[in-house]
């Protein structure tokens, strides 16, 4: 599990993932904890996805760029 998300999510280090992960196991018989330190790790996890977003939007201008030079020639 541990390196699923280390794999997918390069913002979270391993201390990090430990944690939650080791916090998740812990609370998995009350619901409270264990419903924010999901929450915690999904926020982090959205952290890196909207990091992505940026890079992927730079290369959507980009190739918008690209497509409209190639229209106006």
């Amino acid at each position: 599990m541990k390196t699923l998300i280390i794999e997918n999510f390069k913002n979270l280090n391993e201390i990090e993932v430990e944690k939650y992960i080791i916090q998740l196991f812990n609370s998995i018989d009350e619901w409270k904890p264990f419903k924010q330190t999901l929450r915690d790790l999904m926020i982090s996890m959205k952290s890196y996805s909207s990091q992505e977003n940026d890079i992927y939007e730079q290369e959507k201008k980009e190739q918008e760029a690209v497509e409209k030079q190639k229209a106006q020639e």
